[in-house]
């Protein structure tokens, strides 16, 4: 079977390497003289070791001075699998509707806006407040059943070889985040909340993401490994 040739031109080989992780992804623009040779020859040595990894893209050449197939090669992968440990932290900041009777201050808002407990432990708040001055006005709390909880999600990514059984492990446990993640008052602790994996060739590109707690932190009875 005739072999690939990189095709003349700036564009033919291009590439990119992610500085952090390590992983290395490339392009090669070939020509096949016949759509066998395109699907099925062997890929070009680019003098990296990492696998041909998405699918060919094959388009057939216009009648001219040259029959054939324009042939776009996808590498991708880690050139040193076996010692592979790039990593990277991400920090994201975000709000989520939690019920009030769960607002750190709860106390205070029943007792500054009238509020009550029905006999199912909910809160209710008047229609209406009178203000030092005696004039009647909205009560801002009324109808209001959730608060924006603020949170923080750290992300850990990290490259590895083979595919990490921890990674499931520890979902929807309580656990140390790697790294260097902002250390709060208030006993809050982190539990993981999600986690995803992505071949990338020769190797595994690997994120979890832990939740901070609030205050008093994540019931440990509620979220250990099992």
């Amino acid at each position: 079977m005739p072999e690939l040739k990189l095709v003349a031109g700036s564009d033919s080989l291009t590439a990119t390497r992610d500085p952090r992780l390590g992983i290395v992804a490339a392009k090669a623009k070939c020509y096949a003289p016949d759509l066998g040779t395109a699907l099925f020859a062997p890929p070009l040595d680019i003098g990296i070791a990492i696998p041909e990894w998405n699918p060919r893209a094959v388009n057939r050449i216009e009648a001219g001075d040259v029959a054939g197939y324009i042939v776009i090669l996808s590498f991708e992968g880690h050139p040193e699998p076996d010692t592979a440990d790039g990593e990277s932290f991400e920090l994201e900041g975000t709000t989520s509707d939690d019920p009030i009777e769960s607002h750190w201050n709860y106390e205070a808002l029943l007792k500054n806006y009238k509020g009550s407990e029905d006999s199912n432990g909910r809160a209710h708040w008047k229609r209406t407040l009178i203000d030092s001055g005696g004039v009647s006005g909205r009560n801002r709390m009324h109808g209001v059943d959730a608060w924006a909880a603020p949170g923080l999600i750290w992300n850990h990514n990290w490259v590895s070889k083979t595919l990490p059984g921890d990674i499931v492990s520890e979902l929807g446990a309580i656990t140390s985040p790697p790294g260097n993640p902002p250390s709060l008052s208030g006993n809050r602790n982190w539990l993981c909340i999600r986690c995803r994996a992505r071949n990338r060739g020769n190797v595994w590109q690997v994120q979890q993401s832990f939740q901070l707690s609030g205050p008093g932190g994540f019931v440990p009875e509620m979220y250990k490994r099992a």
